[in-house]
């Protein structure tokens, strides 16, 4: 069986593809991943991702393999007229192409998985600049705690504490090297990092999270987000936080890092790929 689901605006759209005549029906409520409100209700909202454990899509219709292309324009804030098209494939459909990792089960709950994140690196140009992290900030802990996900459900990625405070460092010392300003958080929460600039003015900045032997590079709107300061002044805003207070250990790489790429995952064979692609 083949099944995509087609986002096209508001509702979302099933079209089973090996069907003689195709089957469609909608949707009012998805939630593709790990967000808190995927608990309230798994009678009528719907999981998609592949470790969000009695909600996941996967393992209630006992499928293997799904694959995920968001377009950029639909993980920010986009009215609903002006959404593109973003898929959600399963089985058959599931487009496993480009760079490969290996998918680890967390062994003190099974239903999650998560991905060896080896080191975070911002790119200046052309100057590459390691950050120094722990070697096991991103490790799974005794207890089952920690760990680095990918959820397309969790808008903004989200960083242990460490690891979020260097980046931010070293994210400073680019930023004064291109004469860029940072100012408060506008919301009076630490983990905002927002600057007097422009996305012009930082297109030449992208991090780059090693997953396994594979650079996954996020640039651009997938990095950085445009907000107003309190007298309404553009500013733009690190699309990364520092991890949540009540899991302060647990990373993700959240659906605006992971748009405008194809990435499909076969639990199977544990497994993730990412292709860089524009939907």
């Amino acid at each position: 069986m083949m099944l995509v689901i087609i986002f096209l605006g508001g509702a979302a759209n099933l079209t089973n593809i090996d069907a003689s005549d195709d089957m469609s029906f909608e949707i009012p409520i998805i939630y593709n991943g790990l967000s808190p409100s995927t608990s309230n209700n798994p009678k009528t909202n719907v999981s998609l991702v592949p470790y969000a454990g009695y909600m996941d899509a996967l393992m209630q219709l006992k499928m293997r393999r799904r694959g995920h292309m968001y377009s950029l324009d639909t993980a920010i804030n986009t009215p609903w007229s002006a959404l593109k098209s973003s898929y959600i494939s399963f089985e058959d459909a599931a487009k496993l192409e480009g760079e490969t990792v290996g998918l680890i089960q967390n062994m003190k709950n099974p239903s999650l998985y998560y991905v060896n994140l080896l080191a975070i690196s911002i790119l200046d140009g052309e100057n590459h600049l390691a950050l120094d992290i722990p070697p096991k900030t991103f490790a799974i802990d005794d207890n089952g705690r920690g760990g680095f996900f990918l959820d397309s459900g969790t808008p903004i990625t989200r960083l242990h504490t460490s690891a979020y405070d260097e980046l931010c460092r070293m994210l400073s010392v680019v930023f004064l090297l291109s004469h860029i300003s940072t100012v408060r958080s506008i919301h009076r929460q630490s983990y905002e990092y927002c600057f007097d600039a422009s996305l012009e003015d930082v297109e030449h900045i992208s991090v780059v999270f090693t997953i396994d032997l594979v650079d996954v590079k996020i640039t651009d709107k997938q990095l950085f987000y445009e907000e107003v300061d309190i007298a309404n002044n553009p500013i733009l805003c690190l699309a990364i936080f520092k991890a949540d207070s009540s899991d302060p250990t647990t990373s993700i790489l959240g659906g605006f890092a992971m748009s405008d790429h194809n990435i499909g995952y076969d639990l199977h064979r544990q497994m993730v790929t990412f292709n860089p692609t524009t939907c």
